[in-house]
C-alpha cells in the first residue's frame, strides 16, 4: 500500500501490512502446547516392540486411567491397541484434570531415537486444540489450579 502526502514537504512511503492481519483470526489459531516429555514406562509396555514403527508426527491417544493402583492421575499413551507408557507422574496432574473436564486434547510424537535408552526413546507433546472452549468444571472434577 502506498501513500503520498503533498504540501510544504513532499514524500512518499510504503506501508507493508503483515499477512496475518489479513487472515480470518479463526484460521490462524494454533493449538496450545501444554507439555513435552519422554514417555514414562516405555520399556515396560509395548513400546520397545513398536519403536521402529513410531515416527515424529504420529498421533497418540490419551487415556486417563482413574483406576490405576499406582497413580489415580495416570494418563496412558496408546498407539492403536498398543500401550506405550504414561505421562510422567510429576507432570500428569493438569492433563488428567483437563481430560476429566472433556477438554479437547491431542498428543503426538515429536522425536524418536531407537538407539537411546528406553526412557529417552520417544518424546511426546500434548496440545489443547485451539478454537474450543473448556467446559465448566462439574462437581466430580478436580480444579486445575489450587487456591493458595
Amino acid at each position: 500500500m502506498k501513500f503520498s502526502i503533498r504540501g510544504l514537504f513532499s514524500f512518499e512511503f510504503s506501508l507493508a501490512i503483515p499477512h496475518f492481519w489479513r487472515q480470518d483470526r479463526a484460521r490462524i489459531a494454533a493449538d496450545y502446547e501444554l507439555e513435552r516429555f519422554f514417555i514414562a514406562g516405555f520399556q515396560y509396555h509395548d513400546g520397545p516392540e513398536l519403536v521402529e514403527e513410531l515416527e515424529a508426527g504420529t498421533e497418540l491417544v490419551l487415556i486417563h486411567e482413574k483406576d490405576n493402583p499406582h497413580d489415580p492421575r495416570a494418563v496412558a499413551f496408546h498407539f492403536g491397541s498398543s500401550h506405550l507408557g504414561y505421562i510422567p507422574r510429576q507432570r500428569n496432574r493438569t492433563i488428567a484434570a483437563l481430560l476429566d473436564q472433556g477438554a479437547p486434547l491431542r498428543a503426538h510424537i515429536t522425536q524418536v531415537d531407537s538407539e537411546a535408552d528406553p526412557w529417552h526413546a520417544v518424546e511426546v507433546a500434548v496440545f489443547m486444540i485451539a478454537g474450543h472452549a473448556l467446559p465448566a468444571p462439574g462437581k466430580d472434577t478436580e480444579p486445575l489450579f489450587l487456591e493458595l
